[in-house]
């Protein structure tokens, strides 16, 4: 969940730099990389996927890389979305 979070964080902070004229790369890599970045965590994702995977769940972490690769594009897609429109 903090995953897709972080996507539509990242989302809604390109849509904003896109639309901007004045700002500074290191403004831009600060929000996105810096704050978002340190929001959410693909450690803990491949985490709990491999434990997933252990613990012979093999359908369940298939299905939970999949809904969260989804899901990530998806609110990445919707913050850009709702910035433009």
């Amino acid at each position: 969940m903090v995953n897709s979070i972080g996507c539509f964080l990242i989302g809604l902070f390109f849509g904003y730099f896109e639309k901007q004229i004045y700002h500074t790369t290191e403004l831009r890599f600060f929000f996105m990389t810096g704050i978002c970045g340190g929001f959410t965590t693909f450690s803990t994702f491949s985490n709990e996927t491999i434990q997933l995977l252990q613990n012979n769940q093999i359908g369940i972490a298939f299905l939970y890389t999949f809904l969260s690769i989804a899901l990530g594009f998806g609110m990445t897609y919707l913050g850009i979305y709702l910035v433009k429109n």
